[in-house]
């Protein structure tokens, strides 16, 4: 089932995160970059919908830091949670991975 394509106007207005701000989680490496059909055409996909939406989550009801979320979207779970649609889980992932993140970077 091929994905519906989204374009920047329409991923602002679903997810209430402007322009600048995605284009910033894309250059961190928080977003994937879209598929450019064109040198000034961007396609966005129902999973860029699904992690602004975690992000925003993760922001404003969890207060994390944006290194603690790229950290969270980066983790496998991550991916089988967003998968089913549910944010429910992010918290118990998000301590889980957070832990094992901090202790990597103690150690090194």
């Amino acid at each position: 089932m091929p994905q519906s394509v989204i374009k920047m106007k329409e991923l602002e207005s679903r997810t209430g995160v402007g322009r600048e701000a995605i284009r910033f989680y894309i250059r961190e490496g928080m977003l994937p970059e879209p598929e450019k059909p064109k040198r000034n055409v961007a396609h966005y996909s129902e999973n860029h919908v699904k992690r602004l939406r975690a992000i925003r989550h993760m922001q404003e009801s969890r207060e994390m830091s944006l290194a603690k979320i790229k950290a969270v979207l980066d983790s496998a779970e991550f991916d089988t949670l967003i998968e089913n649609e549910s944010l429910q889980g992010l918290e118990p992932v998000s301590y889980t991975h957070l832990r094992a993140h901090e202790t990597v970077l103690v150690i090194s």
